[in-house]
Formats: structure tokens, sequence, C-alpha cells
């Protein structure tokens, strides 16, 4: 049986989180409208929940999306 390691790249991490970052700002939203105690505010808190628990382990901080924007607000540039 041959034993292969598996490789996180750094890359991957990073588009992970960016994504997660939206994902999080998503469950926010969710959050923001749902009934509080509802299905769906439960769900998406524990969606964040999970994406803190993700964000510790990469980056040390489990608070690494509290208060932050993904992306600059305003156009993009070319």
């Amino acid at each position: 049986m041959v034993v292969r390691k598996r490789l996180l790249h750094a890359q991957v991490l990073a588009v992970a989180m960016e994504d997660l970052c939206r994902a999080r700002e998503a469950c926010i939203k969710v959050r923001a409208d749902a009934p509080i105690g509802g299905p769906h505010y439960r769900a998406a808190y524990g969606v964040m929940q999970a994406i803190d628990g993700f964000a510790e382990v990469v980056t040390g901080d489990r608070a690494h999306f509290h208060a932050r924007l993904c992306s600059p607000p305003g156009p993009s540039s070319p």
C-alpha cells in the first residue's frame, strides 16, 4: 500500500477564506431577516460558528472575519 501525503497549498486556503468570508456575510444577512430563534436563524449561526472555527485553524484567530468587509466598498478596479 502506498501512502501519499496530502498538501494544502496557501493559494487554496486564500481562495477558501475569501469564499467563506462572503458566506459568513450571507449568514449575517439571513440572521438579520429571520425571526430570532427560528430554524433559519439557528442554522445560519451554526454555519457562522463552523466558518469561525475554520478561520481559527487557518489564521489562529477565531474572530478573523468579525466586523470586516471581504473587499473594499465601491466599484472594483479595472
